[in-house]
């Protein structure tokens, strides 16, 4: 099992499929999300160097919903899952492959979002203790 971690863009609105697993009709939602690559930069940093396209798959309903619901094109989003490989043959007779995720948990990067309710508790609390006794300030 090839497990999988990676923040990237959505490059188009999510889109809900019924699919036939074993004669039973289920739900699918499936999400097309680049990937950047990084690469160490020789100063200690790292560096944007490319990326790749994958298909991401959810097939928890709850999930797949909340995913229809709050995300859309150039979203940008967290991904957990597993790492599938599919091969085919195409119209040439040629083997081909492609990589796909199944998720398992997907979110959206809220970094900048939590950065600013940090700030905002923070600028609370300094009021809350200027306001405040002293005894109050330090139960803050």
């Amino acid at each position: 099992m090839n497990v999988f971690q990676g923040t990237g863009n959505l490059g188009s609105d999510p889109e809900k499929k019924m699919v036939n697993v074993q004669g039973e009709e289920r739900p699918v939602v499936e999400l097309r999300v680049f990937f950047e690559r990084s690469v160490p930069d020789g100063a200690g940093g790292f560096k944007e160097s490319g990326g790749f396209w994958r298909t991401v798959s959810v097939w928890k309903e709850g999930l797949g919903d909340r995913v229809l619901t709050h995300f859309k094109s150039g979203t940008k989003v967290f991904v957990q899952g597993q790492e599938v490989a599919s091969q085919w043959k195409d119209e040439h007779s040629q083997d081909r492959e492609s990589y796909g995720v199944v998720a398992d948990y997907i979110a959206a990067d809220l970094i900048g979002v939590a950065a600013i309710t940090y700030q905002a508790r923070r600028d609370a609390s300094q009021s809350a203790s200027q306001l405040a006794p002293n005894n109050a300030a330090q139960a803050l």
